[in-house]
């Protein structure tokens, strides 16, 4: 159970910082789009890398999302592989259990004890398997509706970043291109609309750091079902555990 709830608090680390790279974007750009008198002539060139960036930029958070949940499903898989393995085996080892206990019967009263013992205490294995794996998938919806928000959240966040840029751009050319000597004050006003496009996308990631702190919880939820569940088997195998030693006269069997 760690390792699974260690894999997504990782998993939606990284969605968090892959996303911020797209901020670093405009203090490099503000220095690219300099030049006073150059700003209009080179304002094309300026722009293409602008939205260069940013589209490639766009492709690496698509790409480390789908990394992320390729992953994230080959974790799943392996893990619900081991423990449909772990129960096979103990599934094997408890009807070994069953049989030698069928062999000790040595009576009609000592039989039915037996089988009222096999029939309650495989009742008991189904109902907290049951529990637990409904556990377990609530967690991991509860995750996916997580970092679904998350996304929706942060694709939000990156084209309210991107309409700002191309927004500058707008103006700088409208500017370039009533006045071509206005360079210089077009260049100002780009320079500060970029800076307040980053600024803004700055403090919006600022506040969406909460994904850590709810997978936490579903976390914490999904760990304290399972020890639930736990406890009732095991209150559940120590009042079968009694009766069969009732019958067989309190013998160590």
């Amino acid at each position: 159970m760690n390792r699974l709830s260690k894999g997504i608090s990782i998993s939606a680390a990284s969605a968090l910082v892959a996303v911020l790279v797209v901020a670093s974007l405009t203090p490099g750009v503000v220095q690219a789009a300099a030049g006073g008198s150059q700003f209009c002539t080179n304002l094309t060139p300026t722009t293409s890398r602008i939205n260069t960036s940013i589209s490639n930029l766009t492709l690496k958070l698509t790409t480390a999302r789908d990394t992320r949940d390729q992953k994230r499903t080959a974790d799943q898989t392996k893990w619900d592989q081991e423990i449909a393995a772990s129960r096979t085996k103990w599934d094997a080892k408890r009807q070994d259990d069953f049989d030698k206990l069928t062999a000790k019967a040595s009576s009609d009263t000592q039989q039915a004890a037996v089988d009222v013992y096999i029939a309650s205490t495989t009742d008991a294995i189904t109902a907290r398997r049951a529990a637990n794996d409904v556990a377990r998938t609530a967690f991991r919806k509860g995750v996916s509706s997580v970092l679904a928000t998350q996304r929706n959240t942060i694709d939000g966040q990156v084209a309210a970043f991107t309409n700002a840029a191309s927004a500058a751009e707008n103006a700088a050319q409208s500017s370039c291109n009533a006045d071509p000597a206005s360079g210089p004050a077009a260049r100002v006003a780009f320079q500060a609309s970029l800076k307040s496009a980053r600024q803004a996308y700055q403090a919006q990631r600022k506040d969406d750091g909460t994904v850590a702190n709810q997978i936490q919880a579903l976390t914490t939820a999904r760990n304290d079902a399972i020890k639930a569940n736990d406890t009732a088997f095991k209150n559940a195998m120590s009042i079968n555990k009694t009766q069969l030693k009732t019958a067989f006269g309190n013998s160590s069997i």
